[in-house]
C-alpha cells in the first residue's frame, strides 16, 4: 500500500492569504479581522513570473490565487517539478473560475443592456449587435478562463509538465477524491502529484439561494457546528494547494514530510441527492473499508476533523455514526464555524489545517460552539494541546457522497 507523503501546503481563506502559519495563528486566537488581499496576490503572481501583468485583468481571482498557492506549496516542499514531468495536476471545485466572468458580464453587459433596452425598447436589437461585436473582440484568455479545467492547464504550462490535467467536481468530497486519484497515479509510478481546491462563493448569490432553498443556510449568517442552536451553514471562499509524494521518493530526496495520508475511501448513499442517509450507510462503508487490515484500531484515532456544516440533520448523523466506532472522549472539532463551508475546496483545505495541527501539537477548536449537542465526544471549544498521531477527516457531499481520509503524523 502506498501512503502519500504531504510535503507542501498553502492556503488562502477568510482567515487571510499571507501564509498558512498566519492563518493557523489567527484561527487559534479567533481573529477574523483579516481577509484575503487579491491585490497582493496579483502582485505576487507577476513578481514570481507566473503571469504577465497585462494578463491579470483577464484572469479570474480564483485562478490567480490558486497559481500563487501552488508556487507557495512548491517552495515549502522544496521540490523540483522537473523530477517527474508527467506528474498529474488535479483540482477540486464545484463552481469553477467564474468570479471575474460573472462580475464582468453583470457590470458591463447584461445590466447595461437591460437598462438601455428598458429606456428605449427600439434600440434592443442595435444594442445586442453591439454587444456581440464587443464579445468577438474580447481577449481569448478571458474566455478560456471560464473553463473549469483552465487552472490545471495553466499550471502545466507554467512548469512545463506533461502529465494528465483534470478536476473533480465531487462537491464537498472533492479533495478526498483527488487524494484517491493521486494515490492511484503514485502507485502507477509517478513521483508526486499537484492538488488544488478552490471556490469563490461570493461571486453571485445563486449558491447562497440554493442553500437557502434547502433550509441549509444559517439565517443569521453564523455557522454553529455541533451546537444545540445550530441553524445552518455559511458559505465562504477558500483556496488550497498541496504537494503529495510517494513516501520512498520524498525520503530519498530528504524532503521535510509534514504528514502522511495513509489511505482514503469514497462511497455513496445511493439515496437522496441532497440529504444524507439517516443511518450514515455510505460513511459506515467507507470507514470500515478504510480501517480494514490496518495496523491500527479505532482506539488509536486521536482526533476527528468533522465535516459538520452546522445543519441540524447533518451534524447529528455524523456524530451518531462515529459513536459506533470511536471510544468515548475522542477529540472532535469542525472548522466551518470560522472558515465557513467552501464546498469543492473544503476537504483539501481542512486536511491542510489538520496537517498543521499534527505538526504543532494543537487541535483547533469549533468556533461558535456554546451549547454542545452531545457529550459523548470531546467537542472542544478552545484550542487543545495534544499529540495527534492519527486523525480522520470526514467529508460529505451532495449526491450521497461520503468520504474519509486517515492521516498520520510524520515519523
Amino acid at each position: 500500500m502506498t501512503r502519500l507523503a504531504v510535503t507542501g501546503v498553502a492556503i488562502a481563506d477568510c482567515m487571510g492569504s499571507d501564509g498558512i502559519e498566519n492563518n493557523f495563528d489567527r484561527y487559534m486566537k479567533d481573529d477574523t479581522s483579516v481577509s484575503m488581499d487579491i491585490d497582493k496576490i496579483k502582485e505576487s503572481v507577476v513578481e514570481k513570473g507566473l503571469l504577465r501583468k497585462a494578463l491579470t485583468k483577464y484572469y479570474d481571482r480564483s485562478t490567480m490565487t490558486a497559481l500563487d498557492l501552488v508556487d507557495k506549496a512548491k517552495t515549502m516542499a522544496d521540490i523540483d517539478f522537473k523530477s517527474d514531468i508527467e506528474a498529474p495536476i488535479m483540482t477540486g471545485t464545484t463552481r469553477g473560475p467564474i468570479t471575474t466572468t460573472l462580475e464582468y458580464f453583470q457590470a458591463y453587459w447584461f445590466e447595461k443592456w437591460k437598462e438601455e433596452a428598458e429606456e428605449d425598447p427600439a434600440k434592443k436589437a442595435e444594442i445586442y449587435q453591439g454587444l456581440i461585436k464587443k464579445f468577438k473582440r474580447m481577449n481569448p484568455y478571458f474566455l478560456l478562463n471560464v473553463n473549469i479545467d483552465f487552472l490545471q492547464t495553466e499550471i502545466s504550462r507554467i512548469y512545463g509538465l506533461h502529465g494528465p490535467v483534470y478536476q473533480s467536481a465531487a462537491t464537498c468530497s472533492s479533495g478526498i477524491y483527488l487524494l484517491d486519484m493521486a494515490k492511484a497515479y503514485l502507485e502507477r509510478g509517478n513521483k508526486y502529484a499537484i492538488l488544488t481546491g478552490y471556490e469563490q462563493l461570493d461571486a453571485h448569490e445563486l449558491t447562497r439561494w440554493f442553500f437557502m432553498s434547502l433550509g441549509a443556510a444559517a439565517p443569521d449568517g453564523i455557522c454553529r457546528p455541533f451546537d444545540k442552536n445550530r441553524t445552518g451553514t455559511v458559505l465562504r471562499n477558500s483556496y488550497a494547494a498541496m504537494i503529495v509524494e510517494r513516501e520512498d521518493e520524498a525520503k530519498k530526496r530528504g524532503a521535510n514530510i509534514l504528514c502522511y495520508v495513509e489511505d482514503v475511501r469514497n462511497r455513496n448513499d445511493a439515496g437522496h441527492p441532497m440529504a444524507p442517509a439517516d443511518d450514515g450507510k455510505a460513511y459506515r462503508m467507507a470507514l470500515e473499508s478504510l480501517m480494514k487490515d490496518k495496523d491500527i484500531t479505532y482506539d488509536d484515532i486521536d482526533y476527528v476533523n468533522a465535516h459538520a456544516t452546522g445543519t441540524p440533520r447533518g451534524d447529528e448523523i455524523e456524530l451518531n455514526t462515529l459513536k459506533d466506532y470511536l471510544p468515548k472522549g475522542t477529540t472532535v472539532s469542525a472548522l466551518k464555524g470560522h472558515i465557513g463551508h467552501a464546498m469543492g475546496a473544503c476537504s483539501l483545505a481542512e486536511i491542510t489545517y489538520t496537517c498543521m495541527m499534527m505538526n504543532k501539537g494543537i487541535a483547533l477548536h469549533t468556533a461558535n460552539l456554546k451549547d454542545p449537542c452531545d457529550d459523548y465526544f470531546d467537542l472542544i471549544t478552545k484550542p487543545k494541546e495534544m499529540q495527534i498521531n492519527y486523525a480522520l477527516k470526514n467529508s460529505f457531499g451532495f449526491g450521497g457522497r461520503s468520504s474519509v481520509a486517515l492521516i498520520s503524523k510524520a515519523d
